[in-house]
């Protein structure tokens, strides 16, 4: 699998490793207006994976995650939706509404309700 701006490779890399990397990873994505992402972290035991995805659904720039399509790694990679701060749109994460707005000086508000 080719390794490009929309995609990280933890192969190898141990759940202390990779989360820090997941995180830098999401926010420079975010930054670059990336919409969709891939993290790449194999299928081995399922532990990277399940440390993954479990940060990752509590991620405050991350909408969904699910398993990635075969032609991206399938169960060795997971699809990142990435939230849009600029639709207004209301989302649920991690059990928490929030009312996403880019009205502050730094462009974000959450206005719990």
């Amino acid at each position: 699998m080719k390794a490009s701006s929309d995609e990280i490779n933890l192969h190898g890399l141990t759940v202390d490793e990779a989360i820090p990397l997941v995180d830098e990873f999401i926010h420079k994505s975010r930054r670059a207006g990336l919409h969709r992402v891939w993290v790449v972290h194999g299928k081995g035991t399922g532990t990277l994976r399940s440390a993954v995805r479990s940060y990752l659904t509590r991620h405050p720039l991350v909408a969904h995650c699910s398993t990635a399509d075969g032609r991206r790694g399938g169960p060795g990679c997971t699809q990142v939706e990435m939230i849009d701060w600029n639709s207004g749109d209301t989302i649920l994460n991690s059990s928490l509404r929030l009312k996403l707005t880019p009205e502050e000086p730094c462009g974000l508000l959450f206005a719990l309700f």
